[in-house]
């Protein structure tokens, strides 16, 4: 058995803390623990031009490892903030600290490449890292650096005469993946399940939940078909990022889907650290750095050969200065409560033990 510790964004704009309650001792407790870096970590660099801006110390990279954080998926919308040397001072600041990477490189072949682990019960452990939301001039090419990315469109529609009986009315958006670059991943898990006993795709996709209407649910279109064919193709879990919150688990076939693992330390944003951007989005900071922002958990994967993964949800919340702590009640029922309810879109009888460990009944 491989007990996996998962955890969500990770956006350090200073050094971590540890104060009393905090969830990150826990982060060293598995065979291999694995999270997403939410920013670069550089001192150097011109901040892009966009919405929100982020970025840490590089010693930021020593003290991920030392808290037990063995490798990052990379491939996300912050990876190039600070340009693509922020990116090359990230590379090197968790190269140095002993910490592995995926999803973002030099150029589009390291981007695109598996990094492969060694599990502390010696299984071998690959992790792949995509990103389908990805700013201009963020994806990596043959010569340049960046993240690895999937592209994704999207179309509007509306019901006809919805737009002057209800006008202002939120148009559904539709979403689906580009085809091609979508048949080049899958044959990259594909390979990558041939080398490894264990298969992990770090997806960043999806939309921020403060961003979503409430007629669409809470995942886009394109979702759910994307977990299922990553699955399909070999991996075993397939690790959702970007939502700032926790979203629906899914078993599906051999593996596990968790579509959004939210927060796990997102540190509130001294002057010049985040941009606030236009005025139009300053409208969604007030709704989207709150409620489920601060709610998160840490993800304990069991994968048994032959065997379906088992999971065990330990409830975390991000305190005032965006620090993981342990949940305590209420919260800690609350986060469960919350998971458990959006997964049986996919499962409706799931369930949790007292120990957080989900009871899906599948057929």
């Amino acid at each position: 058995m491989t007990r996996l510790r998962l955890v969500g964004d990770i956006a350090a704009n200073r050094e971590l803390a540890d104060p009393p309650g905090s969830a990150l001792p826990l982060l060293g407790d598995s065979d291999l623990t694995i999270a997403n870096l939410e920013c670069p970590l550089t001192e150097h660099g011109t901040a892009a031009s966009k919405p929100s801006v982020l970025r840490g110390p590089e010693t930021v990279g020593q003290q991920l490892r030392d808290a037990g954080v063995e490798a990052c998926s990379l491939a996300n919308n912050h990876a190039l903030d600070y340009g693509a040397e922020g990116l090359m001072d990230t590379l090197g600041a968790l190269t140095h600290a002993g910490v592995a990477w995926a999803g973002a490189g030099p150029d589009l072949n390291s981007a695109t490449a598996p990094t492969f682990l060694d599990a502390r019960d010696g299984r071998r452990v690959a992790l792949l890292s995509v990103a389908c939301t990805v700013p201009p001039g963020f994806r990596a090419t043959d010569n340049s650096p960046g993240v690895a990315g999937l592209t994704v469109t999207e179309t509007y529609h509306t019901l006809p005469g919805l737009d002057v009986e209800q006008p202002g009315t939120v148009p559904f958006v539709a979403t689906s993946v580009d085809q091609a670059e979508l048949s080049l991943l899958l044959d990259q898990v594909s390979a990558a399940r041939e080398q490894a006993d264990i298969v992990l795709v770090a997806v960043h996709w999806g939309v921020a939940w403060a961003y979503r209407p409430p007629n669409q649910g809470p995942l886009a279109d394109y979702q759910s078909p994307l977990g299922r064919a990553l699955v399909d193709a070999g991996a075993d879990v397939v690790i959702g990022h970007h939502s700032h919150a926790p979203d629906p688990i899914e078993w599906w076939g051999s593996g596990l889907i968790l579509y959004g693992i939210g927060n796990f330390l997102f540190h509130s944003d001294p002057p010049g650290t985040i941009q606030a951007g236009s005025a139009g989005h300053a409208r969604y900071r007030p709704i989207l750095e709150s409620g489920p922002w601060f709610d998160s958990a840490i993800f304990d994967v069991e994968i048994i050969a032959g065997r379906r993964a088992e999971l065990r949800v330990i409830p975390v919340v991000l305190n005032a200065d965006g620090d993981p702590q342990m949940a305590e009640p209420p919260d800690r029922d609350r986060i469960m409560e919350g998971i458990v309810n959006s997964s049986r879109l996919f499962h409706p009888h799931l369930s949790a033990d007292p120990s957080g460990r989900l009871l899906p009944v599948l057929v």
